[in-house]
C-alpha cells in the first residue's frame, strides 16, 4: 500500500509539473508574442517618422528654391534698372 501511495503521489506531482510548464510555456509565448508586436509597432513608428522627415524635407527644399529663384529674379531687375539707369 505505501509503495502505490508513493507512487500516486509521484505521478499526481508529475501532474502538477506538467501542467506548470504548460503554463509557463503559454506564457512564454504570450511574452514573446508581445515582444514581437512591440517591435513590429516601433519599426512602424520609426518608418512613418521618417517618411515624413523626408516629406518636410522635401517641402522645405521646395520652398527654398522657390523662394531663391524669386530673390535670383529681384536681382536681375534691379541689375538691369540699374544698368539702364547707368547708361542714360
Amino acid at each position: 500500500m505505501k509503495k502505490l501511495s508513493i507512487v500516486l503521489m509521484a505521478l499526481a506531482l508529475a501532474a502538477c509539473s506538467q501542467e506548470a510548464k504548460q503554463e509557463i510555456n503559454n506564457a512564454t509565448q504570450a511574452v514573446a508574442s508581445d515582444v514581437q508586436a512591440a517591435a513590429s509597432d516601433a519599426a512602424h513608428a520609426v518608418q512613418e517618422t521618417a517618411s515624413e522627415a523626408v516629406q518636410s524635407v522635401e517641402e522645405t527644399a521646395s520652398e527654398v528654391k522657390a523662394e531663391a529663384e524669386a530673390a535670383v529674379e529681384e536681382i536681375k531687375d534691379a541689375a538691369a534698372s540699374a544698368a539702364s539707369a547707368v547708361s542714360q
